[in-house]
C-alpha cells in the first residue's frame, strides 16, 4: 500500500508519472498515516506542493549493432508474434533470392572493410526510409565537401552526420551481421508475401538504425515535497530522433510538463489518494524469452534453436499462442521432466548440454582432441542410459498417476499420510503398478518411495532442509529384523546439492539408508565408523508410539548391524565425543530388571566402542564380502577408529 502522488494540474501529461519516494509500505495502517499526514499538509498549505528539486540533462541513445540470428529471432517472435521456426525458413528464403546476407551468423559488429555505401544503396527502394534517411545518408557518403555536409546537416537542425559506423558488438568469426543484400524490394509481393515482408522490412530498418546518429533526448525532473514526503516526476522530450526515425516502436515515450518548474515553486495538490495492490504470479515464458534462455545456457546454435523449439511443440511438450508466442507446458512435458527430474536431474538440465557445447568448443579452438571428446561424451551418456533403464519405473509411476485414469481414482480415495513442505498440506499414499508413492494434490508433485520400503510416519518432526515432515523407512524380511533409516521424500527425489553434491552416484545396497551420511537427519545419529565400510553406524530411529527396544546401531551404507547388550532398552545419541576414541556417545536406557549399573541406575552416556558395559554383551553383525552370509561376533568391535560423527 502507498500513497498516490498528489494529481496537481500542472503535474506531467503522461498518467501515474509522479512517484512516491518511498515506493511502497506493506502494512496498511502505516499507509494511512502517510496519506493522512500528506492531504492535511496539502490542505494547511491551499492544497499547494511546493518544488524542492529541479534538473535537466540531455542523454543520447546510441543506435543497435549488428543483427545476428538470435536477435533476429527475439525481434520477430516478440515483435511480429512469428514463430522462431518460421522466421528462419523465411529468412533463408529471402537469401537464396538474394534480397538478404547469409542468415545464421552469431557476430554482432561488422567487420574492418565492410561497404557500408553498397549495403545502404540496396535500401533506396525502400518505401519508408529510402526518400528520407537513406538518400541522406549517401548523399553525405558521395559529397566530398565538408562544408556541404554541414549545412545539410543544419538544414535538418542535426548535430551528427546522417551516416555513422556501427558501433559495438560481437564478432564472433563467422559471417557479418544479418543486412541487405544487393537485390532490392519495395514491397511485398517482391518477397514473396506479407510474413517475408515483415522480415525484410525488419532486416532493412535494423541496418539504417544501425548506421544512423544517436537518438538524443532531454530529460527534466522534479521532486514535489508535501508534509515532508517527496515524490518525484520525470518528463522527456526527444531533440533529435536519430536512429528511432528507422525504428519508432524503440522510440522513448515522450511526456512533457506543462510548464516549466524551478526551486520554490508551488503546484496545486487535486486530490491524494491510497491505492492498494497485491503481487502477481509471472506470466508465462515468451518464445523470445526462451530463446535467450537457450543462447545464455549455450543450448543449440543460432541454426538449431529454431529446431529444438519446434520440436518440443510438435512432440505436444508445450503449446506456444499464436498471438503472444507465450510457452504453456503441456501435462505431457511436465510429466517428462518430473520423470527425468526423479531418475537423474542432470538429464532435465540445462548444464549437462553446455557442458558438452564447451567441450566442443574446445575442438573448434584446438585445445580438445576431437576423438576423446566424443569417447568422454559417449561414456558418459552410456552411463547415464544405463542409470535410467535401470530405474525407469519412476517415470512410469509418474506417467501412470497423470495419465491412468484408475490410478487417478485411487489416488483421490488415499488417505492424508504426511505434510508437504511447499504447501503445508498433507501428501497422499498411493500404489502404482511399479512402487509406492507420496503425491501432492496442491503441488501436483509426486514423490517416488525407495524399493522394497515400508514407510510409515515418524514423531512429526520436519527436515531442517525442505521442511517436509520426515518419515521411517523399514527394509528387510522380519518384523524383528527390519533396518530402520530416517526418510525426507523430498531431499529423496531432489537429493539436494548442499548434501550430497548433486545425485548420488555411489551404488546403494536395497537395505542402505536413503540419504547420504552429510543429510543432517542422518548426520545427527552417526556414531562411530563402520568396521565394514567407510561409512558410519547410526542409532536406529523408532516410532515414539512403538514398544519395541531401539538397541541397534546400523550403517548407513552397508549391512553391518551392531545389537547392544539384551539389558538395553534404548539408545539415543548425544553431541558428546568420546575422550578415547573420538566416536559420539549415545545415552543408553537398561531394563529396570537388569541393568548392570551399580545402584539400579537405568541411564548411562558412554561410548559404544570404549565401555565396556556395551562391548561385553554386544553382537555385531557383519555381511562379509563375497560370502553372503551374517557373520556375528561378541564382544562389540574393538576400542573404536575414531571419528565417527
Amino acid at each position: 500500500n502507498a500513497p498516490n502522488a498528489p494529481n496537481a494540474p500542472n503535474a506531467p501529461n503522461a498518467p501515474n508519472s509522479i512517484v512516491w519516494r518511498r515506493g511502497r509500505v506493506f502494512d496498511k495502517s502505516v499507509g494511512e498515516a502517510y496519506a493522512r499526514l500528506v492531504s492535511e499538509s496539502a490542505l494547511s498549505n491551499a492544497s499547494y506542493a511546493r518544488v524542492s528539486m529541479s534538473t535537466e540533462a540531455e542523454t543520447s541513445k546510441p543506435p543497435p549493432c549488428g543483427l545476428n540470428t538470435v536477435d533476429l529471432l527475439k525481434s520477430c517472435s516478440a515483435g511480429m508474434g512469428m514463430g522462431a521456426h518460421r522466421v528462419m525458413q523465411i529468412a533463408e528464403r529471402l537469401y537464396i533470392d538474394g534480397r538478404i546476407s547469409y542468415p545464421r551468423t552469431e557476430s554482432s559488429a561488422f567487420p574492418k572493410g565492410f561497404d557500408f555505401r553498397e549495403t545502404l544503396s540496396a535500401c533506396v527502394c525502400h518505401p519508408d526510409l529510402g526518400d528520407a534517411m537513406v538518400a541522406e545518408m549517401l548523399a553525405e557518403a558521395d559529397s566530398s565537401s565538408a562544408e556541404a555536409n554541414v549545412a545539410r546537416r543544419e538544414t535538418r537542425n542535426a548535430e551528427q552526420p546522417a551516416f555513422r559506423a556501427p558501433r559495438g558488438g560481437v564478432d564472433a568469426g563467422d559471417h557479418p551481421p544479418i543486412t541487405p543484400a544487393g537485390i532490392s524490394a519495395s514491397s511485398p509481393a517482391d518477397v514473396g508475401g506479407v510474413d517475408a515482408w515483415r522480415v525484410y522490412d525488419f532486416i532493412v530498418r535494423r541496418f539504417v538504425a544501425a548506421c544512423a546518429r544517436d537518438c538524443v533526448c532531454v530529460t527534466r525532473a522534479i521532486a514535489l515535497e508535501v508534509g515532508g514526503e517527496l515524490f518525484d516526476a520525470c518528463a522527456s522530450e526527444t531533440k533529435q530522433p536519430g536512429w528511432t526515425d528507422a525504428m519508432p516502436w524503440r522510440a522513448p515515450r515522450e511526456t512533457r510538463f506543462a510548464r516549466a518548474f524551478v526551486v520554490g515553486d508551488a503546484t496545486p495538490v487535486a486530490n491524494v489518494a491510497l491505492a492498494a495492490d497485491v503481487t502477481s504470479p509471472p506470466n508465462a515464458m515468451t518464445e523470445s524469452e526462451l530463446i535467450s534462455l537457450m543462447e545464455q545456457h549455450g543450448i543449440g546454435t543460432d541454426a538449431s534453436i529454431p529446431t529444438h523449439i519446434n520440436n518440443v511443440e510438435k512432440r505436444k511438450y508445450v503449446s506456444i499462442d499464436q498471438k503472444t508466442r507465450r510457452v504453456d507446458v503441456s501435462d505431457l512435458g511436465f510429466v517428462l521432466v518430473a520423470g527425468y527430474d526423479a531418475v537423474d536431474p542432470e538429464l532435465a538440465s540445462p548444464f549437462t548440454r553446455k557442458a558438452v557445447e564447451n567441450q566442443l568448443d574446445l575442438i573448434a579452438t584446438g585445445k580438445a582432441d576431437h576423438a576423446e571428446v566424443v569417447r568422454h561424451a559417449l561414456e558418459q551418456f552410456a552411463l547415464k542410459y544405463a542409470h535410467f533403464v535401470k530405474n525407469v519405473d519412476a517415470v512410469d509411476s509418474l506417467f501412470e498417476l497423470k495419465f491412468d485414469p484408475s490410478a487417478r481414482a485411487s489416488l483421490a480415495e488415499a488417505p492424508p499420510f504426511s505434510k508437504c513442505g511447499r504447501c503445508a498440506r498433507f501428501l497422499r499414499l498411493s500404489q502404482t503398478r511399479a512402487r509406492k508413492v507420496l503425491h501432492c494434490v496442491t503441488e501436483n508433485e509426486t514423490y517416488a518411495l525407495p524399493h522394497g520400503a515400508e514407510v510409515t510416519p515418524w514423531d512429526g518432526r520436519s527436515c531442517p532442509l525442505c521442511d517436509f515432515e520426515l518419515l521411517l523407512c523399514s527394509f528387510g524380511p522380519g518384523p524383528n529384523d527390519k533396518a530402520r533409516f530416517p526418510l525426507c521424500v523430498r531431499c529423496f527425489k531432489t537429493k539436494p546439492v548442499s548434501v550430497c553434491g548433486g545425485v548420488d552416484r555411489k551404488p546403494r545396497l536395497p537395505f542402505a539408508c536413503p540419504h547420504p551420511s552429510a543429510h543432517p537427519i542422518v548426520e545427527e545419529r552417526l556414531v562411530c565408523p563402520c568396521p565394514t565400510c567407510d561409512d558410519a553406524l547410526m542409532v536406529e530411529p523408532r516410532r515414539n508410539s512403538s514398544r519395541k527396544k531401539t538397541s541397534r546401531l546400523r550403517c548407513a551404507s552397508c549391512e553391518t548391524t551392531l545389537r547392544l547388550p539384551p539389558s538395553v532398552a534404548s539408545a539415543s545419541p548425544t553431541r558428546l565425543v568420546c575422550g578415547g576414541c573420538g566416536a559420539r556417545c549415545v545415552e543408553v536406557r537398561f531394563d529396570t530388571e537388569k541393568t548392570p549399573l551399580a545402584g539400579g541406575k537405568t541411564t548411562l552416556v558412554a561410548c559404544v566402542a570404549c565401555e565396556d558395559a556395551l562391548r561385553n554383551d554386544a553382537v555385531l553383525l557383519q555381511k562379509l564380502p563375497g560370502r553372503g552370509a551374517d557373520d556375528g561376533r561378541r564382544g562389540g568391535f574393538g576400542g573404536g577408529r575414531g571419528g565417527g560423527g
